[in-house]
């Protein structure tokens, strides 16, 4: 990936190749030539590349398979869902050798040739684009190529003549070509010529020249390109390594590495000891090259963002750098936070190739075992397992033999049946999505696990024209803590995002076992979905996390992937899910509700956990019903709301706040009358009015409220949510409302919406929301009009 010194001159590990004895001469026939023989391929040596939470290998078939997390597409298989195991990457069996960047994957071709996939925001697929890809493209204009490496967001390539073009993100001058634009195809790197190796760290690279000397170029602002005390400031072409020769280099998050005839020297940042010279801590730099102690007769280096390992006499590996205290990130057998001399890696000798992300290393051995050690999450090492492995171990035996099973991306053909448009907007904690007039979804907002269901993690503003991917026939999309679901016209769900029991996906799947679905609720906590369904027959079925008594079937368990009835409830019409509790209501007017009780969020007067549904005291006039978090509302015949759980923020409404004010019954909001809809809520509360406006109380930290007070962080009686703004009020009456973390959003009769506080509407999402666009005030969320009304009914209304 961002740091590796690939051994591109190195033998081929031993393999049944063939044709190692020459050829005994043949006899000449009299008056004919003799034909000249082809060459033999070049037998390709088993490779390991390692991105930020995925893996790839290459075996001497030229096949390459990845394992890992995939939502970009980065592991080439044809989908943007993570894989716990091996899967071949789509047409690659010519590869050569391998290099992963953070998201993006790219193979040298037995032509010269170079391909790549997954994360394309800023080119660094050079395709020309930045389109998102999960098969192979080509890069354009590119052959003769020697060796290819990866960074963060971009890609170079040595070429056979010994320059180097690079693509891609051009931040702090990382391309090398005197400027610090983006390049959507390669560009050759400024004033470079017989260049042996290169090696690409987050946003610097380096050159190894055949004369042995070390050329840097990109960001400086820890010291990576060793130019001293005076001299911090980014370079835009490459500056030579002064006092350096050396025969292998590698580059890492902020510091790089030189192997020289006296053993190893590094420079650069300095705080979690990967130098390696002993020293380590805040604000500690080797500004020029420093000596790493203890390593002599190196073969090979890889850097990680904060680690260093390499290759040492007799195939040991040794590594150093940050180590996550007891996470043993190093498989060093040390559990400090850093280890800042260079040590051993248990378990392994006999390396022969290596690379290292930044949590997680992995080494080919003579015989062809892929050993890896440190973080296994997203599925990152092919095991099926997620648990950290603190010495080296072999995650694939003989990588000869090694096999996967090649993905399949659902298929979504729009479907005939009954059900018509639930419009409205489902909102979660950093997205909204609603539904477009010819039935496919669209989201918009931040993209962190894939939430947006669009095949990536890229951010999707309301003017955008990437929507869901697939789906066309949709009724209803509810969405939850970090995913979200489509209800079909034909009663079946699909999801994506982050659904739990080790499935995240950036595209819809469908939903095994969800077939005559009427309506559904998304919930559930960032690391598991809860998804509930109200079935035709008047049943709720739910599947996802259990620990709590969540999917109401009388017990408390595991991740369940099935769903199953909720016990003893009937006439349901509608069903809301949070966090960890749920409620659903009857047809008659009275709510039930289950799972957690710890915030009084089944209303029941208790504060314990309940598996089976239990009513809500007081309650048996409710029409609608409002939720998410730990809160729930429920409006009212007459228009009255009253609303129940967690108080932390003002959200009951009765001038208090904090968790002591927890409500365990429903409480009455005062000052709200002729509500006629209720929407998502966090900490945050949003009702609508009959009369077309909103009102809005709870947490208020960015102004989500939309009155107007940005200072006040909770206000604790309901404000109306202004229409001021021209092109708000352009918009017409409010029709339904919905909170997120830190934003309020409304859509309006036309299918417009409006948002306020740290509005999704710009895409980004950024720490706490603070690079959204922000407004105390609703603004309009430009370029989105959402169907307010089915095809049908709207063309009988005209």
């Amino acid at each position: 990936m961002i740091r590796r010194k690939q051994l591109w001159w190195l033998v081929a590990l031993a393999c049944a190749c063939g044709g190692n004895e020459e050829a005994a001469p043949t006899p000449e026939t009299p008056g004919t030539a003799t034909p000249t023989a082809p060459a033999a391929p070049e037998p390709i040596v088993p490779q390991v590349c390692t991105g930020d939470e995925h893996t790839c290998v290459l075996k001497p078939t030229g096949e390459v398979l990845c394992a890992g997390r995939n939502l970009d597409g980065q592991l080439g298989d044809g989908t943007g869902q993570t894989r716990w195991a091996w899967t071949p990457v789509v047409g690659i069996s010519d590869a050569k050798s391998l290099a992963c960047g953070m998201s993006h994957t790219c193979v040298l071709r037995r032509s010269g040739e170079v391909s790549c996939w997954g994360r394309n925001e800023h080119g660094q697929l050079g395709a020309g684009n930045t389109d998102v890809t999960h098969t192979p493209v080509a890069v354009a204009g590119l052959s003769g190529v020697a060796q290819i490496d990866a960074g963060a967001g971009y890609t170079c390539a040595r070429l056979a003549a010994g320059t180097v073009s690079c693509w891609g993100e051009g931040g702090n001058g990382r391309l090398g070509n005197g400027s610090n634009d983006d390049k959507m195809a390669p560009t050759p790197v400024a004033g470079l010529a017989d260049v042996a190796e290169i090696s690409l760290g987050r946003a610097h690279a380096c050159a190894r020249k055949n004369d042995g000397s070390v050329h840097c170029w990109g960001a400086n602002s820890s010291w990576q390109l060793g130019q001293g005390e005076e001299n911090r400031r980014d370079s835009t072409a490459p500056v030579a390594i002064a006092g350096v020769t050396a025969t292998g280099i590698g580059a890492g998050g902020n510091h790089s590495c030189a192997i020289t005839a006296a053993g190893l020297s590094c420079w650069g940042q300095n705080d979690a000891g990967q130098i390696g010279n002993g020293e380590g801590g805040s604000q500690v730099y080797a500004k020029t090259p420093a000596v790493a102690t203890g390593v002599t007769g190196a073969t090979a280096v890889a850097l990680g963002a904060r680690r260093t390992c390499a290759i040492v006499a007799n195939g040991e590996v040794k590594c150093w750098g940050y180590n996550n205290y007891t996470a043993e990130l190093l498989g060093v057998g040390s559990r400090e936070g850093n280890v800042l001399a260079p040590t051993a890696v248990q378990g392994m000798t006999g390396a022969a190739r290596m690379d290292t992300g930044d949590d997680h290393a992995c080494a080919f051995n003579a015989a062809g075992a892929l050993h890896c050690w440190g973080a296994a999450g997203h599925g990152r090492l092919g095991n099926g397992s997620p648990a950290r492995l603190a010495a080296a171990s072999a995650v694939v035996p003989n990588i000869a033999g090694l096999t996967g099973t090649a993905s399949v991306m659902p298929t979504f053909e729009a479907a005939e049946g009954e059900l018509t448009l639930q419009p409205g907007l489902a909102i979660g904690s950093n997205e909204v999505c609603g539904i477009k007039a010819d039935g496919r979804v669209f989201c918009f907002g931040e993209n962190n696990g894939g939430r947006l269901g669009i095949g990536s993690t890229r951010a999707n503003a309301s003017d955008s024209q990437t929507h869901v991917v697939g789906i066309s026939d949709a009724v209803q999309v509810a969405t939850g803590l970090g995913r979200s679901c489509a209800l079909r016209r034909n009663g079946t769900v699909a999801c994506w995002g982050q659904l739990g029991g080790d499935v995240e996906v950036s595209h819809p799947i469908p939903m095994e076992g969800f077939t005559g679905v009427k309506s559904i609720a998304v919930g559930g906590s960032a690391g598991g979905m809860i998804l509930c369904a109200v079935l035709g027959d008047g049943t709720v079925s739910c599947a996802g996390e259990n620990h709590g008594g969540q999917l109401g079937r009388g017990t408390r368990g595991n991740y369940e992937s099935a769903p199953a009835a909720v016990t003893g409830l009937t006439d349901i019409a509608q069903v809301r899910v949070g966090v960890d509790a749920t409620c659903a209501r009857q047809t008659s007017g009275k709510v039930f509700c289950w799972g957690s009780g710890s915030r009084g969020q089944l209303g029941n007067g208790a504060t314990q956990a309940s598996p089976s549904p239990v009513e809500v005291t007081g309650i048996s006039d409710a029409t609608d019903l409002g939720g998410g978090s730990y809160n729930y509302c429920a409006a009212r015949r007459g228009g009255a709301v009253s609303c129940w759980g967690s108080n932390e923020d003002g959200q009951i409404a009765n001038g208090k706040a904090g968790r002591e004010n927890d409500a365990s019954t429903p409480s009455a909001i005062r000052a709200v009358r002729g509500v006629s809809r209720m929407g998502d809520t966090t900490d945050s509360m949003c009702v609508t009015l009959a009369n077309g406006e909103g009102r809005c109380w709870g947490a208020n930290d960015f102004g989500q409220t939309g009155s107007g007070d940005a200072e006040t962080d909770d206000v604790m009686a309901p404000v109306t949510y202004k229409r001021d703004d021209v092109a708000v009020t352009a918009l017409g009456n409010i029709v339904h409302m919905g909170c997120g973390w830190n934003f309020c959003c409304a859509m309006h009769a036309e299918g417009g919406v409006s948002c306020a506080g740290s509005t999704p509407i710009g895409g980004s999402g950024g720490f706490l929301g603070i690079s959204n666009r922000r407004s105390a005030t609703p603004i309009a969320a430009p370029g989105l009009v959402f169907a307010t009304a089915a095809p049908e009914a709207a063309a009988a209304a005209e």
